[in-house]
């Protein structure tokens, strides 16, 4: 200690400096004493918390002189003022950079007063809470873990439902990873991808437009990874510069300085296969230490999910369309007409292919299938908007709602050049009806019978065998 400083400072005040140097001496924690000038008047036990070269010798310095951390000495240096001018006391946990080590301090400062009552400076005692402190993090973000893999096997739950439900998982995710953005990427097939779904939290950030059929055979890298079920983890883009040019031109084209990408690998259900579906991604990441597992439970919960989905729905599929056509089935048909609630306007139409019957005994029903296939096509092209149904082997319902018939009319003229096109030759039936009293069984039964009287006026046409054997033309 500077022994003129110590006698002018006691004599200046009338205080015993002993007793304050005795005090914080005896202290076993960190302490010190400043002036009112914020010099370090007495320290002990400082060195955890300054520069190497002032350990043991930090009296007659401040703060500046002593510590590393610019915004630490700003705020101490507005603390103190503050208790020297208003003689409060001060106590708060703080985070300070030592020498590239984060330490937490928990600090208590009061001032000093003489005889007279007057503030002469401030005594200051430092308790290390470093380890408390980051077992309580460690605690807190374990039951942020806890509470982030729930709200996602919640979601999970519905998935299968709504596929549209990642939005949300991606959106946790990128919290999770303190990211800007988080995709899921899906394989369209072996090779290609496209950006299905995307969380950003900046419009700004967003490529989706732009991760569209993507050859992933430019990315051979990543390819194998996903494969083989590794992660890919790019801390630092630049270190892939000479390996992977391409990857690093690419990545950083979308201003994209680290990433972390996971597969989505599920079983294929008619081989038992494992394939590849998709990846997860997030941009530029801050990861945690247990970063890793949630990651792996993440990919395995939405893997399971994913194929839940996909099953689920193919059976939805069945249930609703016609296997053969992609046509609404007749399941469907049923519940349409049930469920009907008249609207402005109505048209029906009711459709049947002329001698397949003949067709399939001739060549056979596998080549059957691939007409009614033909037919289909034509109806979904001719009859965009409208509710198509196959409600039998030849048979064909079509509900147009709120359309002009002068429309529905040359939708059934188109339908019927695109068949005749293909050699094939079709009966239709029509009903057009207006107003809230819409009957719509009535309607069927009306263009049922229309395409029945259609039906025998073309049989009737065909006069000679050459015409019967026209009918239906293989090619």
């Amino acid at each position: 200690m500077d022994s003129e400083w110590y006698k002018k400072f006691s004599e200046q005040y009338h205080i015993d400096m002993d007793i304050i140097i005795n005090t914080i001496r005896q202290i076993p924690i960190c302490g010190f004493f400043k002036d009112t000038e914020l010099i370090f008047r007495v320290a002990n036990n400082m060195d955890p918390y300054v520069k190497k070269e002032y350990r043991n010798n930090i009296e007659g310095l401040k703060d500046s002189d002593v510590l590393d951390d610019e915004e630490t000495i700003k705020m101490f240096e507005k603390e103190d003022k503050y208790i020297l001018q208003t003689g409060a006391n001060k106590r708060y946990i703080h985070k300070i950079n030592i020498d590239s080590t984060i330490k937490y301090m928990d600090i208590f400062k009061k001032p000093i007063y003489n005889l007279n009552n007057e503030i002469i400076g401030l005594v200051c005692i430092i308790h290390d809470t470093t380890k408390s402190v980051e077992e309580n993090i460690w605690i807190q973000e374990q039951l942020k873990l806890m509470s982030d893999i729930t709200r996602i096997d919640k979601i999970l739950l519905n998935i299968q439902k709504d596929i549209s439900l990642i939005q949300d998982i991606l959106r946790i995710f990128a919290e999770y990873c303190n990211s800007g953005r988080a995709y899921f990427i899906e394989f369209t097939d072996e090779c290609r991808v496209k950006n299905t779904y995307e969380y950003c939290t900046e419009p700004s950030l967003s490529k989706k437009e732009h991760l569209f059929d993507i050859d992933m055979r430019n990315f051979p890298y990543w390819l194998e990874q996903f494969f083989e079920e590794k992660h890919i983890f790019i801390e630092d883009i630049e270190t892939i510069s000479e390996v992977m040019p391409f990857e690093y031109e690419y990545l950083k084209g979308q201003n994209i300085k680290s990433l972390y990408a996971v597969p989505i690998v599920v079983e294929d259900a008619s081989t038992s296969k494992k394939k590849l579906v998709a990846f997860l991604g997030v941009d530029n990441p801050l990861l945690k230490k247990q970063s890793s597992f949630f990651i792996d439970r993440l990919a395995f919960s939405l893997s399971l999910a994913y194929s839940n989905y996909k099953e689920y729905n193919e059976i939805l599929k069945m249930n609703k369309y016609d296997l053969s056509t992609n046509l609404l089935n007749r399941n469907e048909y049923i519940r349409f007409v049930n469920s009907y609630e008249p609207k402005k306007r109505l048209a029906c139409v009711y459709i049947d292919v002329n001698g397949l019957h003949d067709y399939n005994n001739k060549y056979g029903h596998l080549m059957g299938d691939d007409l009614l296939k033909k037919v289909a096509n034509a109806l979904l092209d001719s009859f965009q908007g409208a509710s198509i149904f196959r409600i039998g082997g030849d048979e064909f319902i079509v509900f147009c709602e709120n359309d002009s018939k002068k429309n529905v009319l040359s939708y059934i003229n188109e339908f019927h050049s695109k068949t005749e096109e293909y050699g094939i030759y079709v009966s239709s039936g029509l009903t057009y009806a207006t107003g809230k009293d819409i009957d719509i069984h009535k309607m069927i039964k009306t263009a049922d019978a229309s395409m029945l009287e259609n039906k025998r006026k073309f049989y009737c046409n065909l006069t000679d065998i050459e015409d019967k054997s026209k009918l239906i033309s293989k090619e």
